[in-house]
């Protein structure tokens, strides 16, 4: 059996029924038409297709530090989720047999079925998109994805072995979804050379910085929202570092359109001119609109027309945002935080450590002093 571990939109390929993606739905021939591009590269095999969810999912944050022990730094803790993208216990996957016939596992797929079907795989492979270059953020995630899997169910000896990568293109989304998606143009990379290590070096410092701005972030933004706030408790997730530059972007921007916005997600703009002739995206694609609907949902922005048809539409900070906002420490607004954090993932996890480390003491601390100082 071959073992393909990918991730949640590309398994969503394999599956019956309506896709969302874009305000649209897709039916049809989708799962018949992807499955049998598994079955032309792999014939005559029996093939599990296993979705791994956003390796931040993976992040097991700490509980139980007092005030004082913050702002914190820490190696990422992590455990095998409960949680997949549709929110069931478990992962999603499918079996493909090798007479081609489908059977798709909804509901769960247990860490005891997993380690049973990888200890049993004559081969595993990863199939994930091909990151652009247009953008950091996620794009660079998602191959990391069956790494922090394998790691988390089987161990890291287990994880680091090399393995086939299948990169392929990320067209616009939408003839994915409608049942394009084709194996017969793709990468063949091996997982810790070339560019594939090189993005999961990437990645691996992207995580990193991720996993300890929201570990203090849950601490100590968190606590100024709930200061601000009126009779609102921001969820129990971080307020993450996309999230916070975004509403920083709206205040900068007074009031503007939101199709200005999602444009400057997709091409974070370079207000410093620090960093010319970089095209940085604030956050994957996909997240922006979960990050302006969380703002929206909090009252920190308003657009009325968000979650039109065409995603138009005046969209402007609320005095409640501005209030939040006045309540940060100046530094907290960094605008060039997506290009700096570009900078680090590209220089590896050893080199990058010290001035991450230094970025999130220095960053929370500011903030830390300031709220007790700000009168709130």
């Amino acid at each position: 059996m071959i073992v393909v571990l990918t991730v949640n939109q590309i398994i969503s390929l394999t599956f019956p029924g309506a896709i969302k993606m874009a305000g649209r739905n897709f039916t049809g021939n989708c799962p018949k038409l992807f499955n049998s591009h598994l079955q032309n590269y792999w014939p005559g095999q029996s093939i599990a297709v296993i979705e791994v969810s956003s390796s931040s999912r993976f992040f097991s944050y700490p509980r139980g530090n007092s005030w004082s022990d913050y702002p914190v730094v820490k190696p990422i803790s992590s455990k095998l989720g409960t949680k997949n993208e549709i929110g069931n216990d478990g992962w999603r996957m499918a079996i493909i047999s090798d007479d081609g016939s489908f059977e798709h596992i909804e509901e769960s797929l247990k860490r005891e079925q997993a380690i049973k079907f990888l200890k049993e795989a004559d081969d595993v492979v990863y199939l994930v998109f091909k990151p652009q270059d247009s953008a950091y953020g996620e794009y660079y995630e998602t191959p990391v994805n069956p790494y922090v899997f394998l790691s988390n169910v089987m161990g890291e000896p287990y994880a680091n072995e090399d393995r086939t990568v299948l990169l392929i293109n990320r067209t616009d989304g939408i003839s994915l979804y409608s049942g394009q998606a084709d194996l017969s143009n793709h990468e063949v990379l091996s997982m810790n050379t070339g560019p594939y290590g090189k993005l999961l070096d990437y990645a691996l410092v992207k995580n990193y910085f991720d996993y300890n701005y929201n570990v203090n972030s849950l601490a100590i933004i968190g606590e100024t929202f709930r200061k601000t706030a009126t009779k609102t408790k921001w969820p129990d997730i971080p307020f993450d570092k996309s999230t916070l530059q975004l509403l920083y972007f709206f205040r900068r921007k007074s009031s503007t359109d939101i199709s200005n916005i999602l444009d400057a997600i997709d091409c974070w703009p370079n207000e410093t001119g620090r960093y010319d002739n970089k095209i940085i995206g604030l956050c994957f694609p996909g997240h922006r609109y979960v990050i302006i609907s969380r703002l929206i949902e909090n009252g920190l922005i308003a657009a009325d027309r968000w979650g039109s048809e065409y995603d138009a539409g005046p969209c402007s900070i609320t005095p409640k945002g501005e209030k939040f906002l006045e309540a940060l420490h100046p530094d907290c607004e960094d605008p060039d935080q997506p290009f700096r954090l570009d900078a680090w993932c590209n220089e590896g996890l050893s080199t990058a450590k010290p001035k991450i480390d230094r970025y999130i003491r220095t960053f929370f601390g500011k903030q830390k002093r300031f709220l007790s100082h700000c009168g709130i």
